[in-house]
């Protein structure tokens, strides 16, 4: 069996994840939330499917922790929704979205939980 046949579940949504391919290079990208590994150039000795494998199934014991802040935000038209956005604790990255209801966040992959030490 290969081992881009045995590719962990995405952590940030729990998809299914799939090997892709672009002209000599590999990369690992959930069907779901399209969360994606890195590109990896083919070498000498053909290792990218192998190595973006290895690198998307890398898991660390506990994702970091934070919590969901809400901003307000302006669109496009001018107009100003008042707590609009939703902003990760860790990485700052603001979000446009009604509610705050992701577990993870998109960017960081932060567990959001209540009691989160920011």
């Amino acid at each position: 069996m290969k081992k881009e046949d045995d590719l962990k579940r995405c952590p940030f949504c729990g998809g299914e994840a799939e090997m892709g391919f672009r002209d000599a290079s590999a990369f690992v990208m959930c069907t779901k939330c399209l969360a994606r590994s890195r590109t990896v150039v083919a070498c000498v000795d053909y290792t990218a499917r192998e190595v973006a494998a290895d690198e998307w199934n890398q898991r660390t014991d506990q994702p970091p922790k934070a919590r969901w802040t809400r901003e307000d935000v302006t669109s496009y038209d001018g107009e100003t929704i008042k707590n609009g956005a939703a902003v990760c604790g860790r990485c700052k990255k603001a979000f446009f979205m009604p509610t705050d209801t992701f577990d993870y966040c998109p960017n960081c992959g932060a567990r959001m939980h209540e009691e989160a030490q920011l």
